[in-house]
């Protein structure tokens, strides 16, 4: 095996094709011809739009940390996970710096509530869901932990709100 580099590593393994694959990017990172990360944003800001660049940069973080992971720790994540870790940290990201843009009137919190592992050898899937009336949307999110507490999967969506709460 040669020596990594930081193109390959993100860009051009195999885990990180199937990454950029799960994410739309696969055609247009193919097109760049590039052979560094700077040239490749820079292809992708004439190409796409912000929100694309963001999730492009969050991927290049998550990768990058998923690596470390592997490397140091022994501990591996699939190209599904890497992209819904990005996925909702872009999401918590905006909802905690896009207060103008938060359903507060109708807003109910629930008091915290501690999380209890499975038993050894099962998943917990923990699940919740938001409506905004006002915008007619609703956000559901759902995380998969082992019973060490390990997150394995990861998924938020917003969606438009069709009036009934059972829907959502």
């Amino acid at each position: 095996m040669g020596t990594e580099n930081v193109f390959h590593a993100l860009v051009a393994c195999k885990s990180a094709e199937k990454v950029w694959k799960l994410a739309h990017f696969d055609d247009d990172i193919r097109a760049a011809h590039s052979q560094d990360i700077l040239s490749i944003l820079h292809a992708m800001k004439r190409l796409r739009k912000r929100d694309d660049l963001e999730l492009l940069v969050t991927i290049f973080w998550v990768k990058w940390n998923a690596r470390n992971q592997m490397i140091f720790k022994g501990k591996r994540e699939t190209p599904q996970i890497m992209v819904a870790k990005a996925e909702a940290l872009i999401a918590a990201y905006k909802r905690v710096h896009s207060p103008d843009e938060a359903c507060s009137e109708t807003e109910q919190k629930a008091p915290p509530q501690k999380w209890n592992p499975p038993q050894a050898g099962f998943v917990k899937v923990n699940t919740d869901a938001a409506i905004c009336f006002e915008k007619n949307i609703v956000g559901l999110g759902a995380v998969i932990r082992n019973d060490l507490g390990h997150v394995t999967a990861a998924a938020i969506k917003v969606a438009k709100f069709h009036g009934d709460v059972s829907y959502a």
